[in-house]
């Protein structure tokens, strides 16, 4: 797993509009994330606003990083899981494009 990249996805998803324990679909994922990076300044901004809930509201701050984090591990792609969906898309673009050849005429 791309532990920095799940790291920053998880830290943006901290600071987003999102509530804590919902399951967002990747999209949604996705959109709160870039509206967290833009709206705060960029993922370290999105780290340092984290670590003063952290200081301000350890108790509610540790069940919001272990959900950010939850939802983060999801949605971010392991070789393995990019690979799949590589294989996957390469084999129904070649299924959708393949035409099987016949004869018009006999021998």
């Amino acid at each position: 797993m791309n532990s920095t990249l799940t790291s920053a996805y998880a830290e943006a998803l901290f600071n987003s509009e999102l509530p804590t324990g919902s399951t967002p679909t990747r999209a949604e994922a996705a959109t709160a994330i870039r509206r967290a990076i833009a709206e705060f300044g960029g993922v370290r901004a999105c780290a340092s606003v984290m670590a003063s809930e952290y200081g301000d509201h350890p108790e509610t701050a540790i069940r919001r990083m272990r959900w950010a984090l939850a939802v983060a591990e999801s949605h971010v792609p392991t070789p393995a899981r990019y690979a799949i969906r590589c294989a996957r898309s390469r084999a129904h673009h070649h299924h959708r494009h393949h035409r099987t050849y016949v004869p018009l005429h006999s021998s």
